[in-house]
């Protein structure tokens, strides 16, 4: 066994005691219930306080790669869908439609950054006070 592999085991060991600790998974049943409402057109979305970790690699991938926009757009929708908490808008293939119809995908997105870095920026701010 080779050093990433011994790596990825530990990994994986750690992160099924993790998933086990009482106190763990009360802070993240806690995370759930916080939420914000984006408002489009006159439907309220319920979407993440803040931007999950596999959402900002999303982020990160989308602005760094040379996909196509159709890879993009996967991308895109899927982002949008990780952010939404509740059904039919946690569906990549909702915000494809979405998009299809009104074209609005990309400015629900807007949307979602813009609360979601003004839920860190609150965060900083409470921290330095």
């Amino acid at each position: 066994m080779d050093v990433q592999e011994l790596n990825q085991k530990l990994t994986a060991e750690r992160q099924k005691l993790l998933e086990q600790d009482e106190n763990v998974r009360k802070m993240i049943l806690s995370s759930k219930e916080r939420y914000k409402i984006v408002r489009i057109g006159e439907t309220d979305v319920r979407i993440r306080p803040t931007i999950p970790r596999d959402v900002r690699r999303q982020i990160e991938v989308i602005t760094k790669s040379d996909s196509s926009v159709e890879e993009s757009e996967v991308l895109m929708y899927s982002l949008i869908a990780r952010m939404c908490l509740d059904d039919p808008f946690d569906k990549a293939d909702t915000w494809e439609f979405i998009d299809n119809s009104t074209g609005e995908a990309m400015s629900f997105l807007s949307e979602i950054y813009k609360e979601a870095l003004n839920t860190e920026s609150e965060i900083r701010n409470f921290r330095r006070e």
